[in-house]
């Protein structure tokens, strides 16, 4: 089941969510929340999490750690 879920993510990372019939994404529990966080982690080498002088990254930077409190 380990090797099935890692070649589940290169593929997905691959091919992206278009790869997946609509079949199987419409049993998927939380489905927002999972396509949310890929989005999230598909831009996360963008985020600005450190320019404390930009008032725009500053806030982008309290968006993402309210959405993911912890780090």
């Amino acid at each position: 089941d380990s090797t099935g879920l890692i070649a589940g993510h290169l593929l997905g990372a691959m091919r992206g969510r278009s790869a997946i019939t609509e079949r199987w994404l419409a049993l998927l529990e939380l489905r927002g929340v999972i396509e949310e966080m890929a989005d999230d982690l598909a831009t996360a080498g963008s985020w600005r999490l450190d320019e404390r002088d930009d008032p725009e990254a500053c806030a982008e930077e309290e968006y993402y750690v309210q959405r993911y409190p912890g780090g």
